[in-house]
């Protein structure tokens, strides 16, 4: 019987050994694929070319929102108040062009007319709560309505004041 477990030891290691080797086989195989790929994934990336930078022009360019000297310059030249320049800007990013382009299309000038005339709606309208003062007739007016109409003053106090002025004059 002694002899049976030896053989079944040696076939025992046996097994193991070619286990091993077959997972050994497959850990290397596996190894290598994963090194192929990221090779491949490496070499993809050197091959991609960065990005060109793009030339400022003297025009506001898409990503700056700053103006430079000559596009401010443009729109106070066009009478563009301050609070305008913003739309200005955004459509000429938008459209990606100028400023001096921006300001010639039918869009933004449209844009500025309508604020425009908003803004005078606005300064004409009173938007002021104060008090208007009240008109006090003076005894003089009355007077003169009196003779030219012929119409009495409605209050006592109005009375009193065109007798008196008629009598003062």
């Amino acid at each position: 019987m002694s002899e049976y477990n030896e053989n079944e030891d040696s076939l025992n290691t046996e097994e193991e050994e070619t286990s091993k080797n077959d997972d050994d086989k497959d850990y290397q195989a596996l190894y290598e694929n994963q090194k192929i790929r990221a090779e491949k994934a490496e070499k993809k990336l050197k091959d991609v070319p960065e990005p060109k930078k793009e030339e400022k022009d003297e025009v506001t360019s898409k990503k700056d929102s700053s103006l430079s000297v000559k596009d401010s310059a443009r729109l106070q030249q066009a009478n563009v108040p301050v609070d305008d320049w913003d739309d200005v800007i955004d459509y000429a990013n938008y459209k990606s062009i100028s400023i001096a382009e921006a300001m010639k299309s039918s869009v933004v000038k449209a844009t500025l007319a309508g604020k425009a005339e908003e803004l005078k709606t606005a300064n004409a309208t009173e938007t002021g709560k104060g008090k208007r003062g009240s008109s006090k007739v003076s005894g003089a007016n009355s007077l003169e309505k009196f003779k030219s109409n012929g119409k009495v003053p409605e209050g006592d106090a109005e009375l009193d004041a065109m007798l008196e002025a008629k009598y003062v004059a």
